[in-house]
């Protein structure tokens, strides 16, 4: 498809997102709610978010709480678009599911998603190459690939690990793989949060077509 820009300009905004940030449901280190995290987004003009804890972490009741949470946020009148999801954790490596067709309980539940797609969409998490393996098996059903990780860009960034080369750059080498296999993925930026002062530190720049735009 090809957009005309000068026409996409007046008829879509461009918003900018975070999806992939922790609370108080997993290890966030400030005990920060669901309402604080998205609050500091808001701060910092983001308009689309999704908490992603720890699938691990979470329990059933946990997660029913987390769906309350969003629900009780929506009612408020900012336009802002808010999605459950959670991040889901492989040996290959971990993966934003966003919008699960219910909580992943079990590895079956997981694999499921991973596999059959059941969410709405599906970004892998910080693919750094030295401990993700996600190269070896390409999945095509992958909506995004995280290239900009606020977390794993500041690690490197205090241990002064210097970017010499495309290839070196943390999760752009598995981007290009994807796009070298012909499968259109989307350049994902996400905080990868797990304190209230780093919400918004690694963001997605969306296009919405109209106000009501909510599908991602």
């Amino acid at each position: 498809m090809v957009y005309n820009m000068s026409t996409m300009n007046r008829q879509a905004s461009l918003v900018f997102g975070d999806f992939h940030f922790h609370t108080t449901y997993s290890d966030n280190e400030d005990k920060a709610t669901v309402r604080q995290m998205v609050d500091a987004g808001r701060a910092r003009g983001l308009r689309t978010m999704a908490p992603a804890d720890h699938h691990h972490s979470l329990t059933p009741a946990d997660w029913a709480a987390l769906l309350d949470d969003i629900d009780e946020l929506a009612k408020s009148d900012t336009g802002d678009q808010l999605y459950e999801a959670c991040e889901i954790s492989f040996r290959r490596g971990h993966l934003v599911a966003i919008r699960p067709e219910g909580f992943p309980r079990r590895v079956a539940d997981a694999f499921r998603i991973l596999y059959e797609k059941r969410c709405e969409a599906m970004i892998i998490a910080h693919p750094v190459r030295i401990v993700d393996r996600w190269r070896h098996i390409l999945y095509p059903a992958v909506d995004g690939i995280e290239v900009i990780n606020g977390e794993v860009l500041r690690y490197f960034r205090k241990r002064r690990i210097p970017f010499r080369r495309f290839d070196s750059i943390p999760m752009l080498s598995l981007y290009k793989h994807y796009l070298r296999a012909g499968l259109p993925v989307a350049a994902v930026g996400s905080s990868d949060a797990h304190r209230i002062p780093s919400v918004g530190f690694g963001v997605t720049g969306l296009w919405l077509h109209s106000a009501d735009d909510t599908a991602m």
